[in-house]
């Protein structure tokens, strides 16, 4: 199952790294610029998630990929030539994982994503967007998802604090 992890992260970067690039020049996102990872969820009005499933958020460039177990508990080994369809889901819904990447913007504290490749097809029609507000104070960088094109499967308002991977 690691290996399968490890070939879809190399799949997800080298098409974030072939993706268009944004309009006009490369910029630079000094600050942002890294390997990230979630390490609490403040859904609104809910209580804070203080110990997430694994995350890797990646940006560099004009480009990003992320990939997040999304669910509470750790994700369940399958023998995929035997799992059912409810399991399969299960594991690949995007209440379990996602996965995307592509390209971003920041303007004004706010990120924007358009992903290239997704695992939810919707995620990559024309004009698909992900907002969020962000920051980054003493090495935490905070996202709030603020707004989203019409597929919108993120609730708006949840916030993610990621720390700098080394």
């Amino acid at each position: 199952m690691r290996t399968k992890a490890l070939a879809l992260i190399a799949i997800l970067l080298g098409a974030a790294a072939a993706a268009p690039a944004c309009a006009g020049p490369a910029a630079k996102h000094s600050a942002l610029e890294g390997a990230w990872t979630v390490i609490e969820v403040r859904p609104p009005g809910a209580a804070p998630e203080t110990h997430p499933q694994p995350s890797l958020y990646i940006f560099t460039g004009n480009h990003y990929a992320i990939l997040r177990v999304t669910s509470r508990q750790p994700r369940v080994a399958l023998d995929l030539k035997s799992a059912t369809a409810e399991q399969l889901l299960a594991v690949y819904s995007d209440d379990g994982f996602i996965a995307n990447a592509g390209t971003y913007e920041t303007k004004a504290g706010t990120l924007t994503t358009h992903s290239s490749v997704a695992k939810n097809p919707g995620r990559m029609k024309p004009g698909a967007f992900v907002a969020f507000r962000y920051r980054i104070d003493h090495g935490t960088l905070t996202l709030t998802e603020t707004g989203y094109d019409d597929e919108g499967a993120i609730p708006a308002g949840v916030t993610r604090r990621l720390k700098r991977l080394e």
